[in-house]
């Protein structure tokens, strides 16, 4: 599978595949080879990715670890 890099984008994949493994590890591929990130879907994951990506845009790394800290 070739995943171009033409864009500075990158995916968040986010699903419920239930029993089918093959389209987790496509989203998986996808996601680790254009630096995004693959979860399974909940209101979690979905809060933390958006967090993360604004958090990273707006503040950098140290923001993002801050975040980090205290959600955990």
């Amino acid at each position: 599978m070739s995943v171009g890099h033409d864009h500075d984008v990158a995916p968040h994949a986010f699903c419920q595949v239930g029993s089918h493994n093959g389209t987790k590890e496509t989203f998986q591929l996808i996601a680790h080879e254009t630096g995004g990130q693959f979860s399974d879907l909940s209101p979690d994951s979905l809060i933390h990715a958006v967090c993360t990506s604004v958090l990273m845009d707006i503040g950098g790394e140290e923001l993002v670890m801050e975040y980090r800290e205290r959600v955990q």
